[in-house]
């Protein structure tokens, strides 16, 4: 996460609404969020290849979905929940506390094996500019773990408190773990250091690892 961006957590399936997202754009965001979560929290034995291709759908989705959430009003101050009586919301995320998300980013690592680790470079184009080495692990649980802050927020304190936090993490915090995760796979894939299936990219054919 951010540095200075500090986020609650959240759960795993479609709750039954404590309110119903009136806002399209929201309602596809929060579809999605909770896709994603139940793809990084599964574990039905799918094979290495599938789960790389269902992870890059998910990314592609969910940066679409984000992109097209309506702007906070203010997004350098959190809106104050709603007032609710007691016990008239119901909570399904819960949230994910940093050694959840380290033991979500072990698992996942292992899960990935030598594609796990990958490499960034800041400032690129400058004189300056630095390699830093990134776990792609590290990437998807944080991405994870804020989606699920979200999901909690939305269902504990309102629909204009689930916005603005969806919004503003989106724009200062798990959009640079997208990123890196998505450039990530998409050089193994470009490598052929994945099991993909052949996929037409520009009319020429990914390359594939040989088997």
């Amino acid at each position: 996460m951010a540095e200075g961006v500090a986020a609650p957590s959240i759960a795993t399936r479609m709750p039954d609404s404590p309110t119903v997202p009136d806002h399209p754009a929201f309602r596809t965001f929060i579809h999605e969020a909770q896709r994603w979560c139940a793809l990084m929290e599964s574990e039905d034995g799918m094979a290495p290849a599938d789960w790389l291709q269902q992870l890059h759908g998910r990314l592609v989705a969910l940066y679409a979905a984000a992109s097209h959430l309506p702007r906070a009003n203010r997004l350098s101050e959190p809106v104050e929940a709603e007032p609710t009586p007691a016990g008239a919301r119901s909570v399904r995320y819960a949230p994910m506390s940093s050694e959840a998300r380290h033991g979500l980013s072990r698992s996942v690592a292992a899960r990935l094996g030598p594609l796990d680790a990958y490499v960034d470079v800041s400032d690129e184009g400058q004189s300056d500019a630095t390699i830093i080495p990134c776990s792609l692990a590290y990437d998807l649980s944080g991405i994870t773990q804020d989606l699920r802050a979200g999901l909690y927020t939305w269902e504990s304190e309102g629909l204009d408190a689930g916005r603005w936090h969806a919004r503003f993490f989106f724009e200062h915090s798990w959009n640079r773990y997208l990123s890196g995760a998505l450039r990530a796979l998409e050089a193994h894939a470009r490598a052929g250091r994945t099991a993909w299936p052949a996929a037409t990219h520009g009319g020429d054919a990914m390359p594939t690892r040989d088997a």
